[in-house]
């Protein structure tokens, strides 16, 4: 085989395999109006003085972030449809159980240490589609 036709095949087969990430790596996009709907929404969230009512609040910002992005469904379903574009999907995950055990089971206490993680966990979901300031 010619040396010229197997660069000119690997070149080719290079510059596909670029354009293919660039418009897959694109991924979902809030508008501005949106954007700026969750950033309101998240900084009410974290200004809750209270623990419970902190991460609940939290939970309901990732939930409507998702739904912006057109996710639908509980949640957990929408954390299922969005795995590969959350960060951390797995600290997300935990948080959202956390918030599941304060909603469903009484008398449940949660370490200031397990709700910053919770929080943070949150924020750091979120923040890839809105710059948290």
């Amino acid at each position: 085989m010619n040396p010229l036709l197997i660069i000119g095949v690997i070149v080719g087969v290079s510059i596909f395999v670029i354009i293919a990430r660039l418009v897959m790596g694109r991924g979902k996009r809030l508008s501005t109006s949106a954007q700026t709907r969750i950033l309101a929404q998240w900084k009410t969230a974290a200004a809750q003085p209270d623990t419970y009512r902190r991460i609940m609040e939290g939970d309901k910002v990732l939930d409507q972030l998702l739904k912006e992005l057109g996710y639908q469904g509980s949640l957990g379903d929408k954390l299922k449809k969005a795995d590969k574009i959350i960060p951390d999907i797995q600290a997300v995950w935990a948080a959202h159980k956390l918030r599941n055990q304060l909603a469903h089971e009484p008398g449940v206490n949660v370490s200031d240490h397990d709700a910053k993680k919770a929080m943070y966990a949150f924020e750091k979901g979120i923040r890839k589609f809105v710059a948290l300031s």
